[in-house]
């Protein structure tokens, strides 16, 4: 399969190499994904049916943005192979998760996924978890992003777009990293493949008994702790995370979901007030 999403990606005019590759491992994510949801490993654009696409448009686990990303260069993909699935409008409708139903990992799943892991699957957690970084950035972190400072230590590091992100360290990816010993300062911290790092983490979940979370859903329960819990600034906290907006971080976190239940609470327990000072 992979010589033949190559060849495809090849044909594509207009895109950088880049996009291409990118295409291209985006396929083969759908394609791991897919196996882990319980169907056959597809190998070839025969092997994907109707059955598992909206198996993966439909798992919350994924956010819409990965969904999006996995099933748009495959149903192109699909559709220049001749798989007649790709011209079913309805099965392609990317499907939002209501977001009242949002999967969130909790403060305690977190901190039972940081007990269970062990090696290098304890550093993602805690740098996903921990230091709310995103899976790009975990595996593009190097040891000259690590400012051990001893009052203060930080991570400095380019993110998404390149924008450049100065964060403290947690103290859990400070003694890690300690632990480690000296490196260079190109070398990466966690050296491997996208899809090893979620395997490792997928294996933590097992490992600690709780559902298969991916990386991206790691990076909430920071957020909601430092908000509700610490009282953390919503601008701080959007700063960690390296969102652009403020309105962002506050839709990341739950924190409109929050703020509706409350004020329906309050008007709920206002009228049953009002009507029971009626009777």
């Amino acid at each position: 399969m992979r010589e033949r999403t190559h060849g495809w990606t090849e044909s594509i005019e207009g895109v950088t190499q880049k996009t291409r590759r990118l295409y291209e491992r985006r396929i083969r994510l759908a394609s791991e994904h897919a196996e882990r949801l319980g169907f056959p490993a597809p190998t070839r654009a025969s092997d994907f049916t109707a059955r598992m696409i909206e198996a993966i448009a439909l798992d919350t686990r994924l956010s819409p943005g990965s969904r999006s990303s996995y099933l748009m260069p495959l149903r192109q993909w699909l559709d220049a192979e001749g798989n007649a699935i790709a011209k079913n409008r309805r099965l392609w409708r990317m499907v939002r998760p209501d977001p009242t139903r949002v999967d969130w990992l909790t403060a305690d799943e977190l901190a039972r996924l940081y007990a269970a892991a062990e090696g290098r699957q304890r550093l993602v957690v805690a740098l996903g978890g921990f230091n709310a970084l995103r899976n790009g950035e975990i595996r593009a972190l190097t040891y000259g992003h690590v400012r051990p400072s001893p009052t203060a230590p930080r991570l400095v590091f380019p993110g998404k777009r390149n924008r450049t992100r100065d964060i403290a360290m947690a103290a859990q990816v400070r003694d890690l990293l300690e632990e480690q010993g000296p490196h260079g300062p190109s070398e990466r911290v966690y050296p491997l493949s996208e899809t090893t790092l979620r395997e490792d983490l997928y294996a933590v979940c097992r490992r600690a008994g709780i559902r298969q979370v991916g990386p991206h859903t790691l990076r909430r329960p920071w957020g909601r702790v430092a908000y509700y819990d610490a009282k953390v600034p919503l601008m701080a906290v959007r700063d960690v995370y390296g969102h652009q907006s403020v309105e962002l971080t506050a839709r990341y976190i739950g924190v409109h979901l929050a703020e509706m239940r409350l004020g329906m609470d309050s008007f709920s327990r206002r009228m049953a007030q009002i009507s029971s000072e009626a009777a």
